[in-house]
């Protein structure tokens, strides 16, 4: 008997030692609690985007006229298959169902449930049950939210995410939210498309069977799928039943028939149910969310839910005229050359202004868009640049570098790099040309010797760094890649844009951007987007760079390109075996990038020209219709030096002269000497007349000779100041300095 008696005794002390010790951790969980919510604090954002979702509030993005009107341009459709659907339309014995499985004191706590969630706690401290003590509360917000890691510090903020909830909202609101955002397998979202895919019927036309059935799936989705594992769900349906009854929800003989129910489900198919967004809009949805997400903390799931359900105001760039003209050119077939094959090429067009850097339209592929979420080729396809990544990578850097100018002579001859022998596109080499002359023949040759001389570690530099190309690697430094575009994965049409947009801007790059700012519900301005840009190019390296894309435009491969009333440059662009076509194409008000071709490459047959360039021209006529008449600005605070047009040395009284601009210490040395200069022309021992360039179109004068601006004219009024700042000395290379009365008087403007 003492034996037993002083077992009971040791056996209580141990029981006595137990509770202490989980009291003891209860207290220091309940101080971790605490201690979370005091450094962490509760997301009050969270709560006020939650209050919002649950208004079912559309967003809505809107554009600015010219004329600074504001009005709407589209709202926001879910990509979800998600049909929201009120709470009075959901039948009691459903929202019953739930209740009864889910969380039975539902209706009586404040957004946490303290004996489950106790329990819980018990059970992990002691190893016995691990049961959840998650609330229908907590549940919606870790659906809304997206944070499922596996912690303590998870469960503390949900358990005051919930609370916070639970003051906002309604438990009806609560219930009506949690029902239309719960997954029930096969893709759908929320009870009515549920209803629609398992019955084929609105939600509120179910049994109390039916509704059970539904029920059951969202605790597991993917094992009471009733399609996948119908005798899995009927087990679940009947738990949920028994629930049902115990808690008084249905009485016996509701119970037994809903038991012993044969339910048929079918497979119905359930399309998109809204109209899906347009390329723009999707693109602007992408940097919403991205940005919601980087620069105000959100996770990935709360932001979409906020952009589609948070009854947004988006404020725009888009420019309603630019996108209409886009719009009307690729959703026209007649606009499209007709292929050889069955399946047909696809296009793309970015158009951005240059001084600001907004995107002004955008469109990623062939025809009408109809469907949510495809691929937008115009920012998500990358593709080989061929010779149009020229500009950006070789000759742009080169004269901003002052390693050439525009008349400095190149060689034209055959190469052999390690035994790579790359050609010109015709097979033909002409010996030397100029700089000028090779950007407007899109020569290959002079293109990878100017590359030699700047290097490819710049080069890729200037793409890299300063036109913030992302999809160029390490692989991408050579010379097939940075002088001829064959880059590994290639670029974006998106990306292309934003970098031609850089000559426009006086060689200032600006990082694109689809809105300005969004408000909430409410108009609180909860993320505006903020300008970043950097100097890619000189002033006089960017101008120089507009003339010479001009002239390819005047006689060369970009011919046609023309807008009436407006200078217009560009370039063209053309990969192997001619997969791909690119015209990157810029006036005074607008840069835009045309990409056509195949998704997977392969030849462009049967279609002559350009359609690249063809397709850049209709959209860019309509986009600058009603628009005054313009030139490309000259360089600020910038003097011109003055040349002979015949034999591009500085100029003297005796000459015919016209002005240009240089960079820094690059303007040429030597005067003219009309006696042995002029009527020579300076390329006639390395050019043959009517050469073809690189698209077959003939360059009028071979580019030889400079063209004058528009505007410029051969008066005797007006000198500029010469060569203040951009050449060296006049007495240079063994030559003397003319007279004062012996320098050209060209007037500049």
């Amino acid at each position: 008997m003492g034996n037993s008696t002083k077992k009971s005794t040791l056996k209580n002390k141990k029981s006595v030692k137990n509770i202490t010790i989980v009291a003891i951790k209860l207290f220091i969980i309940c101080v971790a609690i605490f201690f979370v919510w005091m450094t962490t604090g509760v997301d009050f954002e969270f709560i006020d985007a939650v209050k919002d979702m649950s208004l079912k509030l559309n967003t809505t993005v809107y554009y600015t006229d010219s004329e600074g009107n504001t009005s709407e341009f589209e709202h926001i459709v879910s990509s979800e298959n998600r049909i929201w659907v009120e709470i009075d339309k959901i039948p009691q014995e459903m929202q019953n169902a739930i209740v009864a499985i889910e969380d039975e004191r539902f209706f009586k706590h404040k957004g946490v449930d303290v004996k489950r969630t106790l329990g819980a706690v018990w059970g992990e401290l002691t190893g016995g049950s691990t049961y959840g003590g998650s609330t229908l509360t907590q549940q919606l917000v870790k659906n809304i939210t997206g944070d499922r890691e596996h912690s303590r510090g998870r469960k503390v903020r949900e358990i005051f995410r919930a609370i916070e909830v639970e003051k906002k909202l309604t438990k009806s609101e609560i219930l009506e939210l949690y029902l239309n955002t719960i997954y029930l397998g096969q893709g759908c979202y929320g009870v009515q498309t549920a209803s629609n895919k398992y019955f084929g019927k609105n939600v509120q036309e179910l049994s109390l069977a039916e509704s059970a059935a539904i029920v059951g799936i969202t605790q597991y989705p993917s094992l009471y799928d009733p399609l996948v594992n119908p005798d899995k769900n009927e087990e679940k349906r009947k738990t949920i039943l028994d629930k049902m009854l115990e808690l008084g929800y249905i009485t016996d003989i509701e119970h037994d028939e809903a038991y012993d129910a044969e339910l048929e489900f079918n497979d119905n198919a359930i399309g998109q149910v809204n109209i899906s967004n347009s390329y723009f809009v999707e693109k602007l949805i992408s940097d919403v969310i991205k940005d919601l997400i980087e620069k105000e903390g959100y996770n990935e799931s709360l932001a979409k839910q906020l952009v589609y359900n948070g009854g947004l105001k988006i404020y725009s760039t888009v420019d309603k005229k630019v996108q209409d003209a886009m719009d009307d050119v690729f959703e026209n077939e007649d606009n499209f050359p007709k292929t050889s094959g069955s399946e047909k090429p696809q296009a793309a067009m970015v158009i951005i202004d240059p001084y600001t850097g907004e995107v002004k339209g955008l469109y990623g592929g062939r025809g009408k868009k109809t469907e949510s979420l495809v691929l937008n080729r115009a920012t998500d396809s990358y593709r080989q640049p061929g010779s149009s990544i020229k500009p950006l990578s070789v000759y742009g850097p080169a004269i901003d570098r002052g390693a050439v100018t525009q008349y400095t002579v190149i060689e034209d001859e055959p190469l052999n790099i390690n035994g790579w022998q790359p050609k010109n596109y015709d097979g033909n080499f002409t010996g030397s040309m100029t700089v000028k002359t090779a950007i407007t023949k899109s020569q290959n040759i002079p293109a990878i010797n100017i590359l030699m001389k700047i290097g490819v570690d710049k080069s890729y530099e200037y793409l890299t760094q300063k036109m913030h190309f992302t999809s160029l690697t390490s692989n991408d430094k050579n010379y097939a890649a940075l002088s001829l575009g064959g880059m590994s994965k290639g670029v974006s049409v998106y990306e292309m844009c934003a970098a031609y947009s850089s000559f426009v801007n006086n060689g200032v790059y600006n990082k694109p951007k689809t809105y300005t700012k969004v408000t909430d519900s409410k108009g609180k301005v909860i993320l505006e987007s903020t300008d970043s840009s950097n100097v890619v190019f000189s002033e006089n390296a960017a101008y120089t760079m507009r003339k010479l894309l001009k002239n390819a435009v005047d006689y060369g491969t970009g011919g046609g390109a023309q807008i009436s009333g407006m200078e217009t440059g560009g370039k063209t662009g053309t990969t192997d075996s001619n997969n791909d076509r690119w015209f990157a194409g810029i006036t005074p008000y607008y840069c835009g990038v045309v990409w056509f071709g195949y998704d997977v490459p392969k030849p462009i047959l049967g279609v002559s020209g350009n359609p690249a360039l063809t397709m850049w021209k209709k959209v860019m006529a309509k986009t600058h219709e009603g628009l005054s008449s313009k030139s490309f600005d000259k360089p600020s605070g910038a003097s011109a030096t003055a040349l002979c047009s015949q034999s591009n040395k500085l100029a003297t009284s005796q000459c015919e002269a016209y002005y240009e601009y240089f960079t820094k210490g690059t303007a040429p040395k030597v005067y003219c000497e009309p006696e042995n200069d002029h009527h020579i022309d300076p390329e006639e021992e390395t050019e043959e007349n009517n050469s073809e360039t690189d698209e077959g179109v003939s360059e009028e004068n071979n580019g030889q000779n400079p063209i004058p601006d528009d505007n410029q004219s051969n008066s005797s009024e007006n000198t500029p100041e010469q060569n203040s700042g951009n050449s060296q000395s006049n007495e240079q290379d063994g030559q003397n300095k003319p007279s004062e009365n012996e320098l050209p008087t060209v007037n500049l403007d």
